[in-house]
């Protein structure tokens, strides 16, 4: 049962930050990444008030890493076959 409670906070992590790290807007990144930023803050105080400060601490590492990965495979991906919010179907 400790164990269970720091994975569980893991899991919710990953699974927040690999969503939050999808998000693209180009019309209001600044808006997109406050109303991310603040989603992810409120989303470790519930950890926080549920189960303390080692859990919350090891969903915000498992957010950043999640939401820092898929960000770099997104880039890796518009490298190699250009981007689908800059592109618009202009290729010929």
């Amino acid at each position: 049962m400790e164990l269970l409670v720091p994975l569980g906070s893991a899991g919710l992590g990953l699974v927040w930050g690999w969503l939050a790290g999808g998000f693209r807007t180009p019309a209001h990144p600044l808006r997109t990444g406050l109303v991310l930023a603040t989603a992810t803050l409120a989303s470790g105080l519930v950890v926080f008030w549920l189960s303390q400060i080692v859990p919350m601490l090891i969903f915000l590492v498992a957010v950043g890493v999640a939401a820092v990965s898929r960000h770099l495979w997104h880039r890796r991906l518009d490298e190699r076959f250009g981007s689908p919010i800059t592109d618009k179907g202009d290729s010929q």
